[in-house]
């Protein structure tokens, strides 16, 4: 009420006041009106929460603020860090359930893999084995020139090995990819033309021939070790002349 609001504005008022003629004064002669002072301090005591939930108030319209200036430049807002209550552990502990169950579930974007006796294989792979990875974009040729020659690079390649595979009765068709199944069965068994040991494993390189075509398969051993299955990684058709 506005009865309340002036006894409270001129109750805080004579405090204050109270407060500063002691600093300057020595509290000689004010000591009288201290004690006087007193009776108020139940009901300042409400006074007081209201002033805080004032506070919060003030300070939720400062996190809200808004700034103004150029899209291109920089523009640096400082703000106090509201207080408020944390997320409690139920919370927490059902988000870490679902993190776990996230991880837990297989991602259906990641490529399938073919699993042999003696190697495994990304279904993925045979898009680039029989020509189905798409051209580079025209625009990265003057964009991201770097980018545009590897991107080129791996789509001739997998264009002649597209070529090849066809010409070998190993096209893209269900019993072209059992026949380059066993083809890569063969590699695994076959003679060993090089080895690269790198940080995140080694790729061993093996030969396997048919009539008209070598094939140097490279199979990588994740973490170096020679014991554990490896993948195919990818293949060199090489037509013999």
């Amino acid at each position: 009420s506005i009865e309340w609001a002036e006894f409270a504005g001129g109750g805080l008022f004579e405090i204050v006041l109270t407060a500063l003629l002691l600093a300057f004064t020595g509290g000689l002669g004010n000591a009288a009106q201290i004690a006087s002072k007193i009776r108020h301090a139940a009901r300042l005591r409400t006074l007081g929460g209201m002033l805080r939930k004032l506070g919060k108030l003030l300070q939720r319209k400062k996190l809200s603020q808004k700034t103004k200036g150029g899209v291109d430049s920089k523009h640096s807002v400082t703000a106090e860090k509201p207080e408020g209550q944390r997320l409690g552990s139920n919370s927490e502990s059902s988000s870490g359930q679902r993190d776990k169950q996230n991880d837990a579930t297989p991602n259906t974007a990641q490529a399938e893999t073919i699993s042999r006796p003696g190697y495994d294989i990304d279904v993925n792979k045979f898009d680039y084995f029989n020509g189905n990875i798409p051209a580079p974009d025209p625009i990265l040729k003057s964009t991201d020139p770097k980018k545009f020659k590897q991107l080129d690079h791996n789509y001739q390649r997998s264009q002649q090995m597209k070529k090849i595979l066809e010409s070998e009765g190993m096209g893209d068709t269900r019993e072209g990819r059992e026949k380059l199944l066993n083809l890569f069965d063969k590699a695994a068994e076959g003679p060993e033309v090089s080895k690269h040991v790198g940080e995140y494993g080694t790729t061993v390189t093996r030969c396997v021939e048919t009539p008209n075509v070598k094939y140097e398969v490279k199979f990588f051993y994740e973490g170096n070790d020679l014991s554990s299955k490896p993948k195919v990684t990818t293949m060199i058709p090489k037509v013999k002349k």
